[in-house]
């Protein structure tokens, strides 16, 4: 039912969409000037080197961007179609790299907005710790056990 397959260059106007679309809320209540907002949607736009296309049941639904460094993993985004939110794809798609961190014995590391508590939320319950913060973000890491 869900699985991940590698993107194409085509999925680059469906990935900048769902972040549009996922991220607007909160992207509008951390900045406040056109120029920081389009700051934020360049620097998260698609990049075909460390995005992945989320499926559930072989329809596209969400991206995640991972990139791997030689001592950790960072989840860049991973984001989920509004309609398919809540029904476990985000939960299986974070499982499923957490199993692969812990195999290579790497921390995970990610950022997320303030303004997205729920996000926040989602991944505190799934045992990431904040390590510290700014204005606009948290710096959250999963340690394996």
């Amino acid at each position: 039912m869900i699985s991940i397959r590698t993107a194409v260059e085509k999925d680059a106007l469906f990935v900048n969409r769902l972040t549009r679309d996922v991220m607007k809320e909160y992207v509008e209540n951390t900045w406040n000037s056109d120029a920081e907002r389009e700051h934020y949607w360049d620097i998260n736009s698609f990049n075909l080197d460390s995005t992945k296309i989320i499926q559930y049941n072989q329809r596209d639904v969400g991206r995640i961007s991972i990139t791997e460094m030689s001592d950790r993993m960072i989840l860049d985004e991973i984001h989920i179609l509004p309609v398919f939110q809540s029904k476990g794809i985000g939960t299986e798609i974070l499982n499923q790299l957490l199993l692969k961190t812990r195999k290579n014995n790497k921390p995970t590391e990610l950022i997320v907005l303030k303004a997205n508590v729920s996000a926040k939320q989602f991944y505190e319950r799934n045992n990431f710790k904040i390590i510290k913060d700014s204005e606009e973000h948290y710096f959250m890491r999963y340690e394996n056990e």
